[in-house]
């Protein structure tokens, strides 16, 4: 009979061997369609991971074929049957199997060359299944090749809203004829230098933090020469927390408003801490800080300073670039003011991005948290929505006092939202050869816990970024401190969404929450 062999490496020769005879329970086959895998094959060819470095060598496990001969003992297969067979005999002309084996019976419905592929299938919905895909769960695919595709059915079966990452329209056409929900095309990121070791992470760190410093730019002063004391300028009480208002310096010349709330009830005698930036702190409580009086359009706006104060944490809530940078400007409508502020910046700091000057606020921020009277300095984290979410991913990856970081809908990659704006980073992300991406902030924040909330600007495009990145907590063995829940019902995050992330936030600070009185 015939059969492929790979006969060294790169080599493949048809080669004549003895037909195998057929054994007391077995059958034996003659191969209708064998089936080829891309990668299987060639790594038995070239010396990949699966076939190693022996050569002659083959594979070849996904056969069709029709029972020409069985032994005396088989009983459940017939002569002329059609089976599939899993069994790995190699791209050969006849196999023997055994009842026990891997073999099917395939139906008189099913076209024979697509058979072949039942294995393939079965990898792909084996482990839909090992997930625990349930229906009603909200699925990303990524990769559209034959295995992808059979995933993205496999849980589509399973009831699950499937989307589909796949980098050609070919593909993304095909995903949507084989029943995906939603598909999309990823921004192409470039590998993280990972290597199997702590150590040399840690050299790669360094490299890329310093690639990203050399984007985000410096301030034209040096921190000794801000002011470290804060005014304290008024208090108030709540049910809940005590509060005190604070005007910080932040820059030479600039100083920003911060709320800081202590909490009637403690977690702890040393309590954790959280830094809670918005566009000012009235929003993060909804009150109005002058009259303490609840802020009309409080439903717009979820109360992250709210919420954490009233589950024991010490809270700081600063005001932002650019409301601590510029005068409101005679027409401040639109994001005039923002721009005013972009522009007084580039004045004042030529070398400086308006990311990087919402970062350093936010850690100035974190220096007013850390003076406070039993705070937990190692329990200390940030959390803020859209704008706040960008500001709380940059603080975190460049300050490592922060110990984790919750961020909703700010939108992970630089096309999801307006990065290209004067106040964040500007056009410079779109210089040619402009090589960084978030998944390497990311990076840099691991291994202390990270959560994403999506909804509109994030999306499951943002997951990629986020598995890409879990390749650096896998290092310390934290994969699972990096997480992300998608609820897909615009930028506010519902309180579905608020539950699961301070449950989170509570599993990882190794802390119980009491989250059921909170107006979410």
């Amino acid at each position: 009979m015939k059969g492929v062999m790979f006969t060294a490496k790169g080599i493949t020769e048809l080669i004549d061997e003895p037909k195998p005879e057929c054994g007391e329970d077995e059958v034996l086959l003659k191969t209708l369609f064998s089936g080829l895998s891309n990668g299987t094959e060639r790594s038995f060819l070239t010396g990949g991971a699966y076939g190693g470095q022996k050569w002659p060598n083959r594979i070849g496990y996904l056969n069709v074929s029709e029972v020409v001969e069985k032994g005396d003992g088989v009983t459940v297969f017939d002569l002329g049957d059609v089976v599939y067979t899993g069994t790995s005999p190699g791209h050969v002309e006849y196999h023997a199997a055994k009842e026990s084996d891997l073999i099917v019976r395939v139906p008189p419905e099913l076209d024979l060359p697509a058979a072949t592929m039942l294995g393939i299938a079965g990898v792909s919905h084996f482990n839909a299944a090992r997930v625990g895909v349930e229906e009603g769960d909200e699925v990303l695919v990524t990769g559209s090749g034959g295995i992808g595709l059979m995933a993205m059915q496999a849980a589509g079966n399973m009831g699950a809203r499937v989307t589909l990452a796949a980098r050609t329209e070919h593909r993304r056409e095909l995903g949507v004829e084989m029943g995906a929900d939603a598909v999309f095309d990823p921004e192409p990121i470039n590998p993280l230098p990972v290597s199997d070791s702590v150590e040399v992470w840690s050299d790669q760190r360094h490299q890329i933090l310093a690639a990203w410093q050399n984007v985000i730019g410096q301030p034209d002063f040096a921190r000794g020469d801000v002011d470290a004391s804060a005014d304290h300028v008024g208090s108030f009480e709540q049910q809940d927390y005590t509060a005190d208002i604070y005007r910080q310096p932040t820059t030479p010349n600039s100083r920003q408003t911060i709320l800081v709330m202590t909490p009637k009830r403690p977690l702890g005698a040393t309590c954790p801490g959280m830094v809670v930036p918005f566009y000012d702190p009235d929003r993060m409580v909804g009150l109005d800080l002058a009259t303490q009086t609840s802020l009309p359009d409080r439903v717009t706006v979820t109360e992250f300073g709210r919420h954490v104060a009233g589950m024991g944490f010490i809270v700081v809530c600063p005001e932002v670039y650019p409301f601590n940078t510029v005068e409101e400007p005679t027409d401040s409508s639109g994001m005039n003011w923002w721009q005013a502020a972009a522009d007084q910046l580039q004045i004042d700091h030529p070398h400086w991005t308006g990311v990087g000057r919402l970062a350093w606020d936010a850690s100035r921020a974190l220096d007013l948290l850390l003076q406070q009277p039993g705070i937990d300095a190692t329990r200390c984290g940030i959390i803020g929505h859209s704008l706040g979410g960008k500001i709380a991913f940059y603080a975190a990856a460049l300050d490592t006092r922060f110990s984790l970081c919750i961020s909703s809908d700010f939108g992970i990659g630089f096309s999801f939202t307006n990065w290209d704006d004067d106040w964040y980073l500007g056009d410079r992300i779109h210089a040619p050869g402009f090589a960084r991406a978030h998944h390497e902030l990311l990076a840099l924040i691991a291994p202390r816990p990270f959560f994403l909330v999506g909804g509109e600007a994030d999306r499951p495009a943002s997951w990629h970024y986020i598995q890409e990145a879990q390749r650096v907590y896998s290092l310390y063995g934290r994969q699972d401190a990096a997480g992300f829940f998608h609820h897909g019902a615009g930028h506010r995050p519902t309180p579905e969404a608020m539950q699961i992330a301070y449950a989170w936030l509570a599993d990882q600070f190794g802390i119980t929450l009491e989250t059921g009185s909170l107006q979410l």
